[in-house]
């Protein structure tokens, strides 16, 4: 399976660029931790934003995901110190999971549709590293 990772100097970009073609897009989010298993904490729920605020808390990265739908209380999901970003290859072209490791555990993001070869095009060339 073909894995993309995100260069940390990128996410930024990446984020702004994920919001910009998946909002709406149905998104799951389950969190797996070595010592207590994995729990799901968003099932099927429409993408309003995925954020990397790198401002508010001075010695953290903080990777934000908004979900729900437009004009009701949405959910937001914080990640706390993001290690690596990863785009796993899934069915029909796509990478439909992104795994965001984090000091407290692997975040998995399950979107659908996944980012097509072409939406991750931009950040390939040097900036995204295939891992087989």
């Amino acid at each position: 399976m073909k894995t993309f990772e995100v260069q940390a100097e990128q996410w930024g970009r990446f984020c702004k660029r994920v919001t910009e073609l998946h909002r709406g897009a149905l998104i799951s989010i389950r969190i797996e931790q070595p010592d207590a298993g994995h729990r799901v904490v968003v099932a099927d729920e429409p993408l309003r934003a995925l954020v990397l605020d790198n401002q508010s808390d001075a010695c953290n990265n903080i990777l934000v995901i908004e979900t729900g739908m437009p004009g009701q209380k949405g959910e937001q999901h914080r990640i706390v110190e993001p290690m690596h970003i990863r785009l796993k290859h899934g069915p029909d072209n796509r990478y439909n999971e992104m795994n965001i490791l984090a000091e407290s555990g692997t975040t998995v993001l399950t979107l659908h549709p996944g980012l097509n070869a072409e939406s991750i095009g931009e950040f390939a060339s040097g900036h995204l590293s295939l891992r087989e």
